[in-house]
């Protein structure tokens, strides 16, 4: 029987269901992190692993998603200029990070070193493993990032960090248990490299740079890489926002718990991307097969986005408490709820303009969205700011009265309300 557009959409989605079931070893591994490690640790790693996160995307520059547009055969030397420009990039960016890291990182003197080497390995390793697991042409891509990212890494996360958290306190157990899944994922990526692309080839295309086709890769991958880095930083930033408005380790951690929560919704969406923009590269030129294609991924998207959500939003306080977030955190939890599933719904028709359109109609739209967000979390910090100089001299006066009620305590008990 043939393997219709329809068909790989439903093997791509179940795989990325598994894939989805599997991550959730990443939430389940913070609530455990939470009372193992202490949540200022907690927070405090967050902090680092958004910021790591965030650095590779602006280090891979769009280059895995240029490389879906990219030829189908003779890939090596596509892949090959994809790799070398991530990592130069990926290197000079965990540079800059390690050395501004104490500045905007609630972090123990003593795991300062362990911080910095950890951004220092694993910001590369993501980049170029990003590139390294779209050397597959089309569909052949979506088990094997699906594999890397969402199943090897957030397990390897819980196993290593159950056993790291069990014998010692702090932040320096965690980072080492997120650097032992990284290392993971990055096995998994280049076994997928050398499996598409074939040893000698890969090595013949790294050793002849006159033949990468830098220009047209780069023109693809920077409106597309611009796109992507703004999508996610509107889901990530605002937990730098929490970090640099509060400073405090035990609201980041909260914030990161409620947002982890609605993570489900993302990786869903993301989980898609994965299977519809290789099956729309495929279908580049057929707008009948890609608008069926199209329809029935938003009407899948639905079918999982909205029992989901409401799920989310009737047990929205149970669930940050089983996580050990905030119950005070439960108006954020809804309302990121409901923004990731409207997202998610829309998701299929983002994935498929960014193959088969034009690159920079991805980037107008995450350019629109990235500013109504950012606009908006500027305004409700400063708010927040104000808010807190008008009630810290009372929390002061408060603090000398009654010396067993300190001020931060005050403000720690309710981070979120």
């Amino acid at each position: 029987m043939p393997v219709t557009p329809i068909r790989s959409l439903a093997r791509g989605a179940a795989t990325a269901l598994l894939g989805n079931a599997t991550s959730l070893a990443r939430p389940l591994g913070f609530a455990v992190f939470a009372r193992t490690a202490g949540g200022d640790a907690l927070g405090s790693f967050l902090v680092i692993w958004t910021s790591v996160e965030l650095g590779a995307k602006v280090a891979t520059l769009g280059l895995d998603l240029g490389l879906r547009r990219g030829p189908r055969d003779d890939r090596a030397p596509a892949v090959a200029a994809a790799l070398a420009l991530a990592g130069v990039l990926s290197a000079l960016i965990a540079a800059g990070l390690v050395a501004v890291l104490p500045r905007f990182v609630p972090i123990e003197a003593e795991a300062l070193l362990v911080a910095r080497v950890a951004v220092a390995v694993t910001l590369p390793l993501i980049a170029l493993g990003n590139v390294a697991l779209r050397a597959p042409h089309g569909t052949a891509q979506i088990a094997s990032y699906v594999v890397a990212r969402n199943v090897v890494e957030p397990l390897a996360l819980l196993a290593v960090g159950l056993v790291t958290t069990a014998l010692a306190a702090g932040t320096v157990p965690l980072l080492v248990a997120y650097g032992a899944s990284i290392v993971a994922g990055a096995l998994v990526a280049v076994r997928t490299l050398v499996r598409a692309l074939g040893g000698p080839a890969l090595v013949h295309a790294v050793r002849t740079p006159r033949a990468w086709p830098m220009r047209a890769l780069v023109g693809a991958a920077v409106p597309l890489g611009l796109a992507d880095l703004l999508q996610n930083a509107q889901t990530k930033l605002d937990l730098v926002i929490v970090a640099l408005v509060t400073f405090s380790p035990a609201q980041i951690a909260s914030y990161a718990i409620a947002a982890e929560l609605v993570s489900a919704l993302s990786n869903l969406r993301q989980g898609f991307d994965q299977v519809m923009a290789p099956i729309a590269a495929e279908l580049r030129g057929q707008p009948a097969a890609l608008a069926d294609v199209l329809t029935t991924g938003m009407r899948w998207s639905a079918w999982i986005a909205v029992p989901l959500a409401a799920g989310l939003v009737w047990f929205a306080e149970p669930l940050l408490a089983l996580f050990g977030g905030a119950r005070a955190a439960a108006p954020v939890l809804i309302a990121l709820v409901l923004g990731r599933a409207v997202e998610m719904i829309a998701g299929p028709a983002q994935s498929i303009l960014a193959v088969v359109g034009r690159p920079s109609l991805a980037l107008q739209g995450a350019a629109v969205g990235v500013t109504i967000a950012l606009t908006l979390e500027a305004t409700l910090a400063l708010v927040w700011l104000g808010k807190l100089e008008h009630v810290r001299p009372r929390l002061t006066k408060a603090s000398r009265e009654d010396a067993r009620v300190p001020a931060p305590s005050v403000l720690a008990v309710r981070p979120l309300s």
